[in-house]
């Protein structure tokens, strides 16, 4: 009898802003004090297909860069990220996924850096991509974030919130394929704060909407779901200081096409935000 064994990584990480979004970063480490930190980030994926409107279209010049958030208004800070990743010329784009394909041209994601940050902290940072007026890396701050952002915030030391685990692994085992349609995998994962607050929970996956190719060919998918809500539409806890907050991450298989037996897998990212 033909089965298939499916294994789906929930890779963790830390975020704020709109979980309608086509640009994922977050920090992995941070150092340091809140007023004097060293952040390592990675710029996860950039959708190069998204046609959200490049906000500084038929300017003069305008620069797109990695930088980090330093104010309430999420503002960049002075300084762009230590391997200087910047690309002049994206008012000639008309969108964000044309911006993005532009910049992964010259950078290839997912990539990887660090970023320091020095004065008063005002809010909860985090590193990912903006745009200004002026060529290279000058003058970036008070610059604008992308739309369709993810930005992942501080972890702590220097953060308020995380993930206690850095992975969730959920695995279906073997499955015949007759029963693959509707199987599901469930394991809990937790998040913990330093301060009572409440937060949203998303998972976002490789087919959108909360889905995850499991094959290259796309014949085989996986949604998931947070406490029975779908990680795209995401679920909003009351966390209580200090204290391990639990969460029912699931996994349910179904069938996009002829799925041929063998072993199977695919990732996915659990993004904390800010509600």
């Amino acid at each position: 009898m033909q089965a298939i064994k499916a294994i789906l990584f929930a890779v963790t990480l830390l975020t704020t802003y709109s979980a309608n979004s086509a640009i994922y970063s977050y920090i992995t480490r941070s150092e340091g004090t809140p007023e004097n930190a060293k952040y390592w980030w990675t710029i996860e994926y950039w959708d190069t297909v998204d046609a959200t409107p490049n906000p500084c279209y038929g300017w003069g010049q305008c620069t797109v860069f990695i930088g980090h958030r330093h104010s309430d208004a999420g503002e960049a800070g002075p300084g762009v990220s230590d391997g200087g990743e910047y690309l002049d010329g994206i008012q000639n784009l008309r969108t964000v996924g044309d911006v993005g394909a532009a910049f992964q041209r010259k950078y290839s994601l997912p990539r990887s850096g660090t970023q320091n940050h020095v004065g008063p902290a005002v809010t909860q940072e985090c590193v990912g991509m903006y745009y200004k007026t002026t060529a290279g890396t000058s003058s970036a701050g008070g610059s604008t974030m992308m739309p369709s952002s993810l930005c992942g915030i501080v972890p702590p030391p220097v953060g308020k919130c995380e993930f206690t685990e850095t992975s969730v692994e959920l695995t279906h085992g073997q499955v015949q394929l007759r029963d693959i349609e509707g199987h599901q995998a469930r394991q809990t994962g937790y998040v913990r704060c330093t301060q009572e607050m409440d937060v949203m929970v998303y998972l976002a996956g490789s087919a959108g909407n909360g889905m995850v190719n499991l094959r290259s060919d796309g014949s085989l998918q996986t949604r998931l779901t947070i406490d029975g809500v779908s990680g795209s539409t995401g679920v909003r806890i009351h966390a209580l200081a200090s204290t391990k907050m639990p969460l029912e991450f699931v996994s349910t298989l179904t069938k996009v096409g002829a799925v041929e037996a063998g072993d199977f897998f695919g990732s996915a990212t659990a993004i904390l935000t800010m509600p």
